[in-house]
């Protein structure tokens, strides 16, 4: 039952993601693109093994970014991650 449950939640996320998706290219019209648009599509053009190099080390730092942030987080409420004692009640 909890894999009909997981598959039912996975294709909802996945339908709403693409209504919302149409609907707001449906809104636009014409898709309008940004400086920073253009900046990436000048860059995968221009040399596509340096457009993987960034998009990689771009991913690694807003990874790390993210866990300090996550890790910070859960300490303010409470959860110490860095301790290795486990105990039972």
């Amino acid at each position: 039952m909890n894999r009909f449950y997981i598959l039912a939640l996975t294709v909802l996320s996945f339908a709403c993601a693409i209504a919302l998706g149409m609907g707001v290219a449906a809104a636009n019209g014409i898709q309008s693109m940004t400086r920073l648009d253009e900046f990436w599509i000048g860059q995968f053009h221009k040399s596509p093994v340096m457009f993987g190099l960034w998009c990689t080390l771009l991913t690694v730092v807003w990874g790390a970014l993210l866990g300090i942030l996550t890790d910070q987080i859960l300490k303010l409420i409470g959860l110490d991650l860095t301790s290795r004692e486990t105990g039972e009640h």
